[in-house]
């Protein structure tokens, strides 16, 4: 059909159908691949195939507006206008998310407006989610229900202006829609239905007892002539009776199940109704009373008035009554109310559960922060991020994430990421981790369990492949994508991994199969309830799994390809409301999946955990981990011999070797744990060569993370801090690198050389606002450093490429003997815990060669007291004393000691002291070592009017008593000082965050035109050889012909008489003059030779005619004769 409307099809909105997509995006259309390869021949019967393979929805993307499959597909229904009923098929179907969405915009485009009001707002009950694509190009997740809202409310939706249409109320006046009706007012409609239902019953045989009366006496008065009277009277009580009992006519009482339940609760009705039956009687009064003779007029009258007292006495009698039992339905309406209310509630959080884990981690005190991730193979992850501890904002917690180490958490089978954080605040591992303050940590949900079962791709309902899965797909897949995506979230280099029980399978899998894509970014991997081998488990239900085959057979062939999902597990959630009550029944129901004693794990959370515990997995994931424990290996899966085969290459699978992992693995094993067994791990840590923590502990296996006492996840955090990067705070590291840089006279020797300010105390502790600046400064330092150590260094350039310079200093740093356990990425940011253990590590390296005390040797013990003063008050002035001060060693006790040294002794005492401190030293070095060192410490002199050393120590007992007396005064200023500059650094670390963040283009600019400055230097290199290359040449050519005119030069010389060549040439002209004179006489002769040829030839013609002539004359003679 081209790009043509079908000449069938009708106007719409008084325009071809197609002009309702805008000109500009039509010939985008038009001209996009995917319009013109499967959409330009389709028909109404086609279609169908093409809006099944649909994945996402949107308009146009990309800078060209190139449109989706999605709008390709919407213009070509609106060329060939399929049937109304075919539309309105698209729309009713569950089955195809993307199809119905398709039938709903095309209704929006091509429908009245009443009409799209009828048939979309039913699809407001959809809540699954679909794939839009947005105008850059990426993929967020909309809800159904979302994207109906958006066609009925917005004019320009997908980029496409819709027709416009009136507001429902307008269409609700005219009486063209109904109104509309909330999910509340049907529930109660539908409990007011059953209840009218049985009145209706009731009044139905009320009816026919009263007919049946009514008959028998109409028998009974036949005689009498007045029995048409009696009829009416009786009819007239009927109806009046029945009016009685409910307030309203009995017709009207039996359609009122089709009506507002809420015109029925008010007092206004009743009156209502209580008028319109009294002008109902009057009609029929008057009507009857016409078939009636005059003569009865009389009595009817009395019987109308007797009849009308005694029916509003009894109508006051029923209003009051009535009013009572209206006030109770309110109360029930109320309570109904609440009650659909919590089941709309639940509905909605079961069918969003990421609301849950969202909302129990704020209702703890938590920042949370969560996003969804791309696999490679189209699966849709939920990772949850708790960067901060309890109370800190969430915008505060993600400023001072930049200096936390990441930890990246792995659930259990059948779990979630709930399983961490269930356990409640201050008590739950995740939280554990985040209260420290010194980490960032992350919650990944993997492919299948509630939290992740979207893909880009294939239905979680529907498709087969949506759940070929098993936790292999898990390592190789969404670990390494989970680990990618937060280190270039966090710009980490490194983060630390904590797995519970499949997580741990997952982590260890991943290391072995993915070794190569995970090397050097994981740092530390804390297993705890260790899963690897599991030849001593007792657990039967994974052994039927293996066993029995006919167990997961029956569950695929029944369509059980995802099992233990909350949908599926509403009798675990009743069960676990009975926890507290009867703990016997989650004992032994979770005993099926896994060991649980109940005197273990924290009874205030087994039944919220419970609820919560299914989160659902695949068939093949179960059947995995079943033939893992009845093989009693830790092996890939199991396809039976044949697909094993074309697997593995071999008919059994590989095993999986633990031994080739080289990162440091903490255990943590459950005494108590009948699936990951003590015995399995005891004989597993063998294997593992960087084995750095294996305890075990009075658990099972469920109380790792549901314990009442979770006291041993602090030996977890301790390990995490031991394997942490410097292994200690960059702030307290700054601390001691100032004060050994103070001694190294850095401010003299290298500040006012290079030009640099005195170091602050956070200065490589925290991000600066020049980063640039930041990392110049570290890499100068070093070069000082290693060049106080006698190591020089060369080809360092300031400009060099942060990358280039950090590996360049981890190289010199290893030639220097210092080994670094850390990538060039941790250094090139110029700040943090590596930075500073790199400093730290100097500056001890550099203190260690640069001091070197000498023992101090008395020459002479007979030299007298005097003599000892006089040295002893050398030392006072700049040495040992100064450098034990320097280094913070002295206290009371030691003052004491020396007090009490100074009081004398027995000579063997003095004479120990000597030996202790003898020296080889001169006292002219000693000195020059004082007078260089001393007014750096800004130590003063102590006086010495020549009285004994001994007196020194009174006078220093003296400034310690003045220390003491002014410590506590000056303790509660440095306190408030630490306050303020604590809050100062907490402001301007707001503003390097901000400014940190305006820079971050910029860094990427550097970077790319540092790159395009070295491309620009290397090119600069090749061409400079080139020329270099050239310039030999053409001076090899210069040279050569140099040495040509040369021999040219030398050979016209030796021809300097020319009069043998003139002889030559003379001689050349006469043989061509000979020549010349030759080619004549033969042109001569030849011309001869040709005339006596041709003469020849006249010669023989001429004879020839002779002869000719003469045989005719002697023909004529023969006959004549």
């Amino acid at each position: 059909m081209a790009n043509r409307t079908d000449p069938r099809a009708k106007q719409i909105h008084g325009t071809n159908p197609q002009f309702l997509i805008d000109t500009v995006m039509r010939k985008n259309i038009h001209n996009d691949p995917y319009y013109k390869e499967k959409c330009f021949a389709l028909t109404a019967e086609t279609l169908v195939d093409r809006a099944i393979e649909l994945k996402y929805v949107g308009g146009t993307y990309g800078g060209n507006s190139r449109p989706t499959k999605f709008m390709c597909l919407i213009l070509k229904m609106l060329q060939i206008q399929p049937d109304t009923d075919i539309v309105l098929e698209f729309i009713k179907n569950t089955d195809y998310k993307y199809i119905r969405l398709l039938g709903a915009f095309y209704w929006r485009l091509t429908a009245k407006g009443q009409d799209v009001f009828k048939v979309l707002e039913p699809i407001y009950s959809d809540y699954r989610r679909v794939a839009f694509r947005k105008k850059d190009g990426q993929f967020e997740a909309m809800h159904i229900d979302e994207f109906i809202d958006h066609l009925i409310r917005d004019e320009i939706f997908c980029d496409v202006s819709f027709p416009r249409i009136n507001k429902r109320h307008v269409y609700e006046e005219d009486n063209q829609l109904d109104p509309r009706e909330s999910a509340l007012n049907i529930a109660e409609q539908d409990e007011e239905q059953d209840v009218d239902e049985q009145k209706s019953e009731e009044d139905k045989k009320y009816i026919e007892s009263e007919d049946e009366k009514q008959q028998q006496e109409k028998e009974q008065k036949s005689r009498s002539g007045r029995a048409d009277i009696d009829d009416w009277n009786k009819g007239k009580a009927t109806d009046q009776v029945i009016e009685r009992r409910d307030g309203r006519d009995p017709k009207q009482r039996i359609t009122s199940k089709y009506r507002s339940s809420s015109s029925s609760s008010q007092s206004p009705s009743y009156s209502r109704s209580y008028s319109s039956s009294s002008r109902d009687r009057e009609r029929k009064d008057k009507r009857r009373s016409r078939s009636h003779s005059s003569s009865d007029s009389r009595s009817r009258s009395k019987d109308r008035k007797r009849d009308h007292k005694r029916d509003h006495k009894s109508y006051k009698e029923d209003y009051k009554r009535d009013e009572k039992r209206i006030g109770k339905n309110r109360e029930d309406s109320k309570d109904r109310h609440r009650r659909i209310w919590g089941i709309v509630t639940q509905i909605r959080q079961q069918s969003e559960p990421e609301r849950a884990m969202l909302e129990m981690t704020k209702s703890h005190g938590y920042p949370v922060w969560k996003k969804f991730i791309d696999t490679p193979d189209g699966y849709i992850l939920q990772i949850f991020r708790i960067p901060g501890p309890q109370g800190e904002s969430l915008s505060q917690a993600m400023i001072n994430a930049q200096t936390r180490e990441p930890v990246l958490m792995l659930h259990g089978i059948m779990s979630s990421s709930e399983g961490f954080v269930i356990n409640g605040p201050k008590i739950a591992p995740a939280y554990q981790l985040v209260d420290t303050g010194r980490y960032d940590v992350w919650l990944l949900n993997v492919r299948g369990n509630s939290y992740s079962k979207n893909h880009n791709f294939y239905e979680a309902i529907s498709d087969y492949e949506f759940w070929d899965f098993s936790f292999e797909q898990m390592g190789d897949i969404d670990l390494p994508t989970a680990i990618d995506y937060i280190l270039r979230v966090t710009k980490k280099t490194q983060l630390s991994l904590v797995g519970f029980s499949q997580g741990t399978t997952i982590g260890l899998y991943s290391l072995i199969n993915q070794k190569a894509r995970l090397q050097g970014k994981i740092r530390t991997f804390l297993t705890l309830a260790p899963v690897i081998t599991m030849k001593y488990s007792t657990q039967d239900f994974l052994k039927q799994m293996s066993y029995n085959t006919a167990v997961p057979f029956l569950l695929e062939q029944g369509g059980y390809l995802e099992v233990f999902s909350q949908s599926q597990s509403s009798s675990f959630q009743t069960i676990g409301s009975l926890c507290t009550v009867l703990p016997s029944i989650c004992t032994s129901t979770l005993g099926i999946f896994a060991d649980t004693r109940m005197d273990l794990v924290n009874p205030d959370k087994i039944s919220v955990y419970f609820q919560r515990f299914t989160a659902g997995t695949s068939l093949n994931n179960l059947v995995h981990m079943g033939q893992i424990l009845t093989s009693g290996k830790f092996q890939r899966f199991d396809y039976g011999m044949v697909g094993n085969f074309g697997k593995y290459g071999s008919t059994t699978p590989l095993e999986l070797d633990i031994s080739t992992i080289d990162i440091p693995i903490a255990m943590f094993v459950g005494k108590f744990d009948t699936l990951a067994t003590p015995q399995d791990n005891a004989e597993n840590k063998l294997k593992i060569k960087n084995l750095v923590h294996y305890k075990e502990y009075d658990l099972d296996h469920l109380a790792f993370i549901l314990a009442a006492n979770m006291t041993y996840f602090q030996d977890a955090v301790n390990v995490l801090d031991k394997q942490a990067p410097g292994g200690a705070d960059p702030v307290i590291m700054m601390d001691d690198i100032v004060e050994m840089l103070k001694l190294l006279d850095y401010e003299n020797k290298f500040c006012r050389q290079k030009g640099f300010k005195p170091l602050s105390r956070t200065h490589f502790a925290i991000a600066s606002s020049n980063p640039s600046e930041q990392f110049i400064y570290f890499v100068q330092l070093v070069s000082y450093l290693l060049s106080i150590n006698n190591h020089q260094v060369t080809g360092w350039n300031k400009y060099d490429d942060p990358m280039t310079a950090s590996q360049n200093v981890i190289l010199e740093l290893k030639k220097l003997g210092i080994e670094l356990d850390m990538p060039p990425n941790k250094l090139k940011t110029g700040y943090g815990d590596g930075v500073c253990a790199v400093l730290l590590k100097l500056c001890s390296v550099s203190l260690q060669n640069k001091f070197k005390f000498k023992k101090f040797v008395i020459k002479d013990d007979a030299a007298g007291l005097e003599d000892d003063g006089d040295d002893m008050g050398d030392d006072m002035d700049g040495g040992a004393d100064i450098a034990d001060l320097a280094n913070n060693q002295n206290d009371d006790d030691d003052i004491e000691e020396f007090a009490d040294f100074g009081q004398g002794g027995d000579a063997q005492e003095e004479n120990l002291q000597n030996q202790i401190i003898q020296s080889s030293i001169s006292r002219e070095e000693w000195m020059m070592e004082v007078e260089r060192v001393a007014h750096k410490l800004k130590i003063s002199n102590i006086p010495n009017d020549g009285k004994e050393w001994r007196s020194h120590l009174d006078q220093t007992k003296k400034y310690a008593d003045q220390v003491k007396q002014s410590l506590p005064d000056v303790r509660v200023k440095l306190e408030r000082l630490s306050d303020e500059v604590s809050k100062a650094l907490e402001r301007i670390s707001k503003k390097e965050g901000v400014l940190s963040k305006s820079f971050q283009g910029m860094t990427g600019d550097y970077r790319a035109h540092s790159e395009h400055l070295k491309q620009i230097q290397s090119s600069f290199a090749t061409v400079s050889k080139n020329v270099a290359d050239m310039e030999a040449e053409l001076s090899e050519v210069n040279d050569r012909l140099s040495q040509v005119e040369k021999k040219i030069e030398d050979t016209g010389k030796s021809f300097s008489d020319n009069s043998p060549l003139q002889k030559i040439k003379k001689s050349i002209a006469q043989v061509k003059q000979d020549i010349k004179s030759i080619d004549i006489r033969i042109g001569v002769v030849s011309n001869t030779l040709l005339q006596l040829k041709l003469k020849e030839r006249t010669k023989a013609q001429e004879d020839s005619k002779g002869m000719s002539k003469m045989v005719l004359e002697n023909e004529e003679y023969d006959i004549e004769l």
